[in-house]
């Protein structure tokens, strides 16, 4: 636990470090000495984990001083004698092929190993939601070496645990869930144990259709060569008088229905409520307000253009959930609409439900309208990028309909 504490401390406390020196802040030495301190660990439990008399002192060293709460009481009696490796030194050959080859991405979530005579089986297995990694040794005389546990395993995320082998070495790799932080260990056989070996990080480069990659819609939207059409304050897109009398008609609907009015977060008056600056006191939908904002286009190329305002979906019900997305406005008095599906009530529940299999991020998804060639496109998107892309037609009893053209996907770069 304290190997693993530090390892990760190091890991965040160099990516600060990183940051500060771009923006030209001042730094000091004390996180390359963290790196210093975590090597000079794996070494002591690599010892503590080998045939060592003293195992036990060892061990109850780590526990005493693990209970303390305090590291650099840890680092000063368990490193007291140490010698530090020079820094740098965990930039090794090793993990520059490891990131070269990619072995980190591809691993299982089980494998056996084979050292000599001995031979080891790992395992994952779910805990609830988190994954926990098992581990057993056999040995060649079962009578007299019977199959035990490992004596210890790395620390894991709420992320994807893999195992390869990388030139005949075992390695454990894992993740956060969006794969964009890595750490690596190697197995060290003598001691029985995983010492802490390579950190990596990913980075989008660009995105590739998946769904559509053929389209050549897809491929220009991917290549980001499609206009976006910028939302603008709804006085600009309609009347002022008529929003006024838009948003107090809202207001109003809002206050006299009582699946609505139990969610409203503030008590402002009918008057306080239709005067909102940002307009957002006054509820489009279940869970789902107004931002102010709208659009006046063609979204569903049927030669009229239509209004759309801008909308923010908030639930704080289970994990939470919030994207901001476009309702159709019709008129003042009337209530605005899903644009997916013209219902005048719905919402994307936690970013779906909409029994047409459109899917909208609560990672602060949005949508936009997008047009390539003079067509116009809704497209959803989250605070990573691209995630879909649909044309919306609007049928003859006035409900729309939507057609996926295009999925996308990351293209990744590791270092």
């Amino acid at each position: 636990m304290i190997r693993n504490k530090l390892f990760f401390l190091d890991y965040y406390s160099a990516r600060d470090l990183d940051q500060k020196k771009k923006k030209g802040w001042p730094t000091t030495d004390a996180f390359m000495e963290i790196r210093q301190r975590i090597d000079a660990l794996n070494a002591i439990t690599a010892k503590a984990m080998e045939g060592d008399p003293k195992q036990e002192e060892n061990v109850a060293a780590y526990e005493k001083y693990f209970e303390s709460v305090c590291l650099e009481c840890i680092f000063e009696e368990l490193t007291k004698d140490a010698e530090y490796p020079a820094v740098g030194t965990r930039v090794s050959s090793e993990c520059e092929s490891i990131l070269k080859n990619k072995d980190f991405l591809n691993g299982e979530d089980s494998i056996f190993y084979a050292d000599g005579p001995i031979r080891y089986i790992f395992w994952t297995t779910a805990q609830g939601s988190y994954p926990f990694v098992s581990a057993l040794r056999a040995e060649p005389d079962p009578a007299d070496n019977p199959v035990v546990p490992l004596r210890a395993m790395p620390f894991y995320w709420i992320g994807k645990p893999r195992f390869f082998r990388h030139y005949g070495r075992l390695y454990y790799a894992d993740s956060d869930y969006e794969d964009t932080d890595f750490a690596v260990f190697e197995f060290d056989t003598a001691a029985g144990i995983f010492k802490d070996a390579c950190r990596f990080t990913s980075t989008v480069t660009g995105w590739v259709p998946e769904k559509g990659k053929d389209n050549p819609v897809c491929q220009a939207v991917a290549a980001k060569k499609h206009q976006t059409r910028e939302t603008a304050p709804m006085t600009s897109v309609i009347p002022a008088e008529e929003y006024q009398k838009f948003k107090t008609t809202t207001c109003l609907r809002a206050k006299e229905n009582p699946e609505i009015a139990a969610l409203r977060k503030d008590s402002l008056s009918t008057v306080d409520c239709s005067n909102a600056d940002n307009s957002t006191g006054y509820f489009l939908a279940s869970e789902t307000t107004g931002t102010g904002v709208g659009l006046k286009i063609d979204y569903n190329n049927d030669g009229k253009d239509e209004i759309l305002t801008g909308a923010r979906y908030d639930s704080g019900s289970g994990a939470g959930c919030s994207h901001t997305l476009f309702r159709i406005y019709d008129s003042p008095d009337a209530p605005t609409r899903l644009i997916t599906n013209g219902e005048p009530d719905g919402i994307y529940f936690h970013g779906g439900n909409t029994k047409d299999g459109y899917e909208i991020s609560c990672n602060k998804g949005y949508q936009e309208i997008v047009t390539v060639e003079g067509k116009n496109y809704l497209l959803t998107a989250d605070k990573t990028g691209p995630q879909r892309l649909d044309v919306i037609t609007t049928q003859a009893d006035g409900t729309n309909k939507i057609e996926q053209l295009c999925s996308f996907i990351p293209e990744m770069g590791y270092q």
